[in-house]
């Protein structure tokens, strides 16, 4: 048995992209409720447990917005011209809406485990915030020029070891600190 990753395009490996979008800050029946909105600052290249504003069902209804279930993978989609934002990503840790500058990418489970796809961003997501975005004033993804990233896949059992031994350095990591 060959131990091969193929080499695809996220597009192929993935059932959907969303992102979310902000309600209005004129109407203040939006905000102060009781369902989380995420922001790309608060991404943190980690799990995510909590999002510092909350919206009502008059805001969520307003913008349209879907709720974004835990264990989801969102990165930053804008402002990727700063360093500090570039490769900027997290796993939910909570269900939460988003705003328009956090992607939620679902993918599909038969090529691609969560858990490695936040691996693998993490590892690729500041070269390919240099390499694959577009704008003249801001750099930004947009769900077509996500698709078109490439990406390495070994099998999807094979991802899920793979991800065991990262989320155990992790853990070490974040106990020496």
């Amino acid at each position: 048995m060959c131990n091969t990753w193929e080499q695809r395009k996220l597009g192929d490996v993935i059932d959907s992209l969303y992102n979310g979008q902000t309600p209005s800050r004129f109407d203040k029946a939006n905000w102060e409720g009781d369902i989380p909105w995420l922001t790309s600052g608060e991404l943190n290249r980690g799990v995510v447990n909590h999002s510092i504003e909350k919206i009502t069902q008059q805001g969520r209804d307003d913008a349209n917005l879907k709720i974004v279930p835990k264990g989801t993978v969102v990165i930053a989609i804008t402002g990727l011209e700063a360093a500090g934002t570039r490769g900027n990503c997290a796993k939910l840790g909570f269900d939460t809406t988003l705003n328009q500058s956090c992607m939620a990418i679902y993918p599909k489970s038969e090529f691609l485990d969560p858990d490695f796809l936040f691996q693998w961003y993490i590892a690729v997501g500041e070269e390919y915030g240099i390499k694959y975005t577009q704008g003249t004033k801001q750099q930004s993804y947009n769900a077509e020029l996500i698709k078109i990233l490439p990406i390495s896949v070994p099998r999807v059992t094979e991802q899920r070891k793979i991800t065991r031994i990262l989320d155990s350095f992790d853990d070490i990591i974040t106990l020496h600190q």
